[in-house]
């Protein structure tokens, strides 16, 4: 509720006292919420996409250690 009333051109200093928090919080939960277009027809929050990049890393990681596993048994 708090991203929808900033997002409705309501000052920051406005929300932050209506529901008491501190401005700081309010900006990181909107830029989470602000949303990111992959294509003309797809759109995911800024959330979503640093969940995927953290999917991607965690794959490229799993990826390297079976490299290095496959080269090991092909030395052998």
């Amino acid at each position: 509720m708090a991203v929808e009333l900033y997002n409705a051109s309501k000052f920051l200093k406005n929300v932050s006292d209506e529901y008491g928090l501190p401005k700081f919080t309010i900006l990181i939960w909107v830029k989470k919420a602000d949303s990111i277009a992959i294509n003309k027809n797809e759109v995911i929050t800024q959330a979503d996409y640093e969940v995927l990049l953290k999917k991607i890393a965690r794959v490229e990681g799993k990826n390297e250690i079976l490299k290095k596993q496959w080269s090991y048994l092909h030395s052998i």
